[in-house]
């Protein structure tokens, strides 16, 4: 194997460790608005969500000065602005409002259904050829979130919520939608430049949405462990996730890169199994691998790319 390809797979792998962590960190670090001023641990979801927009922001906004400028096409601020709703601040915050009410290996199994409706998106606005396998897939990927959604409504020990799971599935949706619609500007602009004003925008948005609930929080009051634990979030989660991320999608093949959605909810698995977070529970595994299975089924299936102008599939 190539030095490149093991940066590769070292970058997706860290990147999906962090996020993977995550999921267990913002958990501990937000609480329901009627309890602000009750834990020295925590913040309501919309100040957790505005401290990440703008550390990312400052973050990036000072690596910008160490790397080359690049300029934006004018005709492109506006897919700037939209791709840094669906991507930051819609996909994050629906993130943190779904960890109120359901566990953590929901949230990174909705997220590991992203390759699945990647690809239904991009057969639909990107006119992707849909395959049997595809089909499959989606299929299975389908069933299995059928069962981690509703199956803990009627099931103890899921420790899960419909509008949690839904709150997922909306952060999910909106990764998705920046993906397909918004191709043309992530391959355009180097992930720096990208990152700093799609955190930059979010920022500017979310400013007269979060601060009302912002200005409500005791700061001084929040224990050390809430700024460490929310320093790895804004640090490690946004910083570093989004910066290791493209290191792979450049030297490896998109199967290769796609395969890495399985890693995050299993770490997260293991996790809140080893700490004692939630108990086995036969559902949840059998939600997960009829995931794991189907985004499996999709990813290996054929793109348009890969398909003779007949429409069957070319050798590989």
């Amino acid at each position: 194997m190539k030095l490149k390809q093991w940066h590769g797979h070292v970058s997706l792998f860290a990147a999906s460790l962090i996020w993977g962590i995550n999921s267990l960190v913002s958990k501990n670090t937000i609480c329901r608005l009627a309890e602000v001023n009750i834990h020295d641990f925590a913040v309501d979801p919309f100040t957790h969500s505005l401290m990440r927009w703008m550390g990312g922001m400052i973050l990036f906004w000072i690596v910008s000065y160490f790397v080359p400028s690049e300029p934006i096409r004018s005709k492109d601020w506006w897919k700037l602005f939209v791709a840094s709703l669906c991507a930051v601040m819609v996909n994050q915050l629906a993130m943190v409002l779904g960890l109120l009410n359901t566990s953590p290996i929901n949230i990174t199994l909705m997220a590991s259904l992203t390759p699945i409706f990647t690809m239904i998106f991009a057969a639909i606005i990107l006119h992707e050829p849909l395959t049997g396998k595809k089909v499959f897939g989606v299929s299975l990927g389908a069933i299995g979130a059928v069962i981690l959604v509703f199956a803990g409504q009627t099931i103890g020990g899921l420790h899960g919520s419909l509008g949690g799971d839904m709150m997922g599935f909306l952060a999910m949706i909106a990764f998705v939608l920046y993906l397909t619609l918004f191709s043309d500007i992530i391959e355009r602009y180097s992930a720096i430049t990208l990152m700093k004003w799609l955190f930059t925008l979010s920022t500017l948005v979310g400013i007269p949405l979060c601060v009302p609930f912002a200005i409500r929080v005791d700061y001084s009051a929040l224990s050390a462990d809430f700024w460490w634990q929310m320093s790895f979030v804004i640090v490690g989660a946004t910083f570093l996730g989004y910066l290791l991320m493209p290191i792979g999608q450049k030297t490896l093949r998109p199967t290769l890169v796609s395969m890495y959605h399985y890693v995050q909810p299993g770490i997260t698995a293991v996790l809140v199994f080893a700490l004692g977070m939630e108990p086995f529970n036969i559902y949840k595994l059998l939600a997960m691998l009829l995931i794991f299975v189907g985004v499996y089924f999709v990813i290996k299936s054929k793109r348009r790319v890969d398909m003779k102008p007949d429409g069957s599939a070319s050798a590989k």
